[in-house]
């Protein structure tokens, strides 16, 4: 049968409706709006704010499209390589404004940065690349490594913006691309997405609708740019409706989450989002006394999407955050992917959001409600397609049409879907124009599997192998190649990568035949792995497993079967030889026995070292004098995230601000605990330097528990002088 569903809509009619291009849109809101403010950029410590108006944006955007014109880079593909701020966003609109291709991508750095970037560039062959003033030297370096034969000119913002160019803007068809969005974790083969202006504003006109913003509605982003949900939701949206959003930066929030609530706060915003691991950072990170300042009741949108919500996350953050003004009704559990814009289902909160099913009947491909309303699996609805969607869930093998109820891929028809991958057209026949059995319409094929319940979608996995960790895609075979063409010994062609939730969170796992059947692994072979994960992909593993020869599951045409592998490993059934586990998820926690030696202290630099590697051996649960200076902190398997709240806490228990990007930049543990004490030398003195010069008068005659309890007394202090 065919399931067409509609979305709730409401509110008033947008002004951004009308508009044939994202174009039109910049030039309207200048006219009608010209001296509200469109967009404003917080400081990491939340204290400078940045603010342009609709005015000023016009202005800008209009001097990058002349650049583009006197160029002669009309349909072509820019990439924009910046750091969270409002130059981005003026760099986007003058992309558009040019008739060129805007194509965001993260800032090439540590963690793996720098090699998705580079593939990115391989596969769009660029002329010019756009940057940010501050980021130019960052970025011509790093490019400089990984250019394979590409030649390409790096024009920082102020160059283009300052050139004097008074060309005629031209006049954009709605169907013109406005930009590629490449799909995030992706190294080995990145895909950009083609995106018109007419899917633009087909997407955001029913986004707006279903979450009923308005010209008097307030928005907060923390999202990266360079993402869809965030680019999108965050930045465009608000531009289509005419209302402000204040916008701040990822590490920001990954660092220290209650800017992003004091963020909502202080402005009274009534829509701002993240992916569930957003929420569940919150949570993880607050103390209850930072939220006496916090206010929010303003809060009436806060969607969720980008990887799997779970019942439990949403449970406590509105347990933890209703004592200061957050309603359950607020949270607007959404679908969606690049393919599609962005946004597929959503609606806000009611009482059959969450539904129990029973896990047998998942597991065979059906929905059916357990016989007890305590038993069974809790999942949260996505939402109702929205209106101007038309959804079908098929069986991917056969490509029936499946009857409500019973899970299959979910295929979608809308003027929201893109035009396919850019220079793939193989792959974008294959997922963009799929026909249904017995049907002569085009469907795009999403991957995601899912079903119809009482008029709500729910998704219940991939069909493919992608992994979502932290809103992030992984292509397996990309993290699979990474690792065969690294690392020797692995049997390439012999392994699996997928993920399993722990604690909460989607995990990786590594599962490995050996390349060398006499070969006995040993700790360094485990750490090679741990270090390539998050050097080139910003991953800690959960578990690494080196199995016996040709136990690795395959089909009779030898292709990995990363699903059965996954089941295999949770029900222990992998002929494992040997294995390895994250510290963070080992059964018993060395936490106890941590050995701190903090003897013959003489300097600010011995200081700085122990306590900073008291800290790591903290986040990696292991004991300090186990942690090698000479190694990076990535080589230990720090993550992205980890790394955050390593900064978080050194720089409340030292009392400074730490520049990251150099810090991060020193390589080994040894390199950046000298600079964080130059850092502490050279800083000025705060109101907290009484604290920390008792700590380094008293380091030297501390016991291991002393220690401990200092440094959560400078953590304790430095939060009250915060409050007052």
């Amino acid at each position: 049968m065919f399931v067409i569903l509609r979305g709730e809509v409401g509110g008033v009619m947008l002004r951004g409706a009308t508009s044939r291009t994202i174009n039109d849109l910049v030039r309207d809101r200048s006219i009608n709006q010209p001296d509200d403010i469109a967009y404003r950029f917080l400081s990491d410590d939340g204290a400078a704010c940045k603010e342009i108006s609709y005015r000023s944006l016009d202005e800008s955007s209009r001097r990058i499209g002349a650049w583009v014109e006197s160029r002669g880079l009309f349909g072509r593909p820019i990439p924009l390589i910046f750091a969270p701020g409002l130059d981005f966003i003026c760099a986007f609109y003058g992309c558009l404004r040019g008739g060129a291709i805007a194509v965001p991508l993260s800032l090439p750095s540590f963690a793996g940065g720098a090699g998705r970037v580079s593939a990115a560039l391989a596969d769009i062959s660029p002329s010019v690349i756009l940057v940010g003033a501050s980021e130019a030297e960052r970025v011509r370096r790093e490019l400089a490594r990984g250019r394979a034969g590409l030649a390409f000119d790096i024009v920082s913002f102020p160059e283009a913006l300052e050139s004097q160019h008074h060309g005629h803007e031209p006049d954009i068809d709605p169907d013109v691309l406005a930009f590629l969005q490449y799909t995030s974790g992706s190294t080995a083969s990145p895909k950009g997405v083609e995106i018109s202006h007419r899917n633009l504003l087909h997407n955001i006109g029913l986004m707006a609708a279903a979450s009923q913003v308005d010209e008097r509605s307030v928005g907060v982003s923390w999202l990266p740019h360079f993402h869809d949900m965030g680019l999108i939701g965050g930045i465009l949206m608000p531009l289509y409706a005419g209302f402000p959003v204040t916008l701040m930066s990822p590490a920001s929030f990954l660092r220290r989450p209650i800017r992003w609530l004091e963020a909502i706060s202080r402005f009274a915003a009534t829509i701002s989002g993240a992916p569930n691991f957003g929420y569940e950072h919150c949570q993880r990170e607050f103390a209850g006394d930072a939220l006496q300042a916090i206010d929010l009741s303003s809060w009436r949108t806060a969607y969720t999407g980008a990887e799997p919500i779970r019942a439990e996350t949403i449970e406590r953050f509105c347990a933890a955050f209703g004592r200061v003004g957050f309603r359950r009704e607020a949270m607007f559990p959404c679908y969606g992917l690049a393919e599609a814009t962005l946004m597929v289902s959503g609606q806000g909160w009611s009482d059959r959001s969450v539904q129990r099913f029973d896990r047998s009947s998942l597991e065979i491909g059906g929905a059916a409600q357990p016989a007890r309303d305590t038993e069974g699996v809790a999942l949260i609805g996505a939402g109702a397609v929205l209106d101007g969607h038309r959804v079908l869930i098929v069986d991917p093998a056969s490509r029936m049409i499946c009857p409500d109820g019973v899970v299959g891929e979910i295929w979608l028809r809308s003027e929201s879907v893109g035009r396919g991958y850019w220079n793939r057209p193989d792959e974008s026949q294959e997922v963009f124009r799929a026909r249904p059995l017995g049907m002569d319409e085009e469907f795009l094929r999403t991957g995601d599997l899912g079903f119809v319940w009482h008029d709500q979608l729910f998704v219940t996995g991939r069909h493919k192998d992608l992994l979502i960790i932290r809103g992030a895609n992984f292509h397996p075979h990309d993290i699979e190649h990474v690792l065969e063409s690294a690392i020797p010994w692995l049997r390439a062609g012999f392994g699996a990568v997928f993920s399993v939730e722990e604690e909460r969170e989607e995990r990786l796992v590594v599962a490995y035949e050996l390349g060398d059947m006499g070969r006995r692994p040993s700790d360094a072979d485990f750490d090679a792995v741990v270090s390539v994960l998050s050097r080139e992909f910003g991953l800690q593993p959960h578990a690494i497993v080196l199995v016996r020869r040709n136990r690795i599951p395959r089909t009779t045409s030898g292709k990995i079967r990363r699903q059965q592998c996954r089941a295999e490993f949770l029900a222990g059934q992998l002929a494992v030889l040997a294995e390895w586990q994250s510290p963070i998820s080992r059964a018993q926690s060395e936490a106890d026995s941590l050995e701190i030696r903090l003897s013959d202290v003489g300097d600010v630099e011995q200081a700085v070292r122990h306590i900073f590697k008291a800290h790591l051996a903290e986040l990696l649960d292991v004991p300090a004098d186990h942690i090698d200076e000479g190694r990076s902190i990535y080589d230990l398997g720090v993550d992205s995230l980890m790394a955050a709240r390593l900064q978080n806490r050194i720089e409340d228990s030292l009392g400074i601000r730490l520049e990251l990007a150099r810090v991060l930049d020193a390589g080994t543990v040894g390199s950046m605990v000298q600079q964080v004490a130059a850092q502490v030398s050279g800083r000025a003195r705060p109101r907290s330097a009484a604290i920390i010069d008792e700590m380094f008068e008293r380091v030297a005659g501390l016991s291991d528990d002393e220690v401990s309890r200092l440094l959560a007394l400078g953590e304790h202090l430095e939060a009250g002088e915060r409050r007052e």
